[in-house]
C-alpha cells in the first residue's frame, strides 16, 4: 500500500507536464515573433517547438497511464511508479535545459 501516494504523485506530475507543454509552446512562439524572425524562421521554429511539445505530451500522458495502472495493479506498482518518475524526470530535464538555453540567448542578445 505504500505506493498509492507515489502513484498519485506520478499522475499529478504527468498532468503538470501536460500543462507545461502548452506554456512552452506559447513562450517559444512569442519569443520568435518578438525577435522579428522572418516568416520562414517562424515556420522552422514552430516545427521544432511542436516536436518538443509532442514529446512532452506523450511523456505526460504515459506517466498518467502508468500511475493509473500502478493504482489498479498493486503487484507491480513499484516498477510502474519508478518508470513513471524516470520518464517525468527525463522530460523535465530536457525541456528545462532547452528553455534555459533559449532564455540565455535572449538575455545575451539584449544586453549587448
Amino acid at each position: 500500500m505504500p505506493f498509492v501516494l507515489l502513484a498519485a504523485a506520478v499522475i499529478a506530475g504527468g498532468g503538470t507536464v501536460l500543462l507545461g507543454a502548452a506554456t512552452l509552446h506559447r513562450l517559444a512562439m512569442f519569443k520568435a515573433r518578438a525577435a522579428g524572425i522572418s516568416e520562414l524562421g517562424q515556420v522552422v521554429t514552430h516545427a521544432a517547438v511542436t516536436s518538443a511539445v509532442t514529446a512532452q505530451v506523450l511523456t505526460g500522458t504515459g506517466a498518467i497511464v502508468l500511475g493509473i495502472i500502478a493504482l489498479s495493479v498493486p503487484a507491480h506498482a513499484g516498477i510502474l511508479v519508478l518508470v513513471g518518475i524516470l520518464a517525468l524526470g527525463a522530460s523535465i530535464t530536457v525541456s528545462g535545459a532547452a528553455l534555459t538555453g533559449r532564455l540565455m540567448r535572449f538575455f545575451e542578445s539584449n544586453t549587448i
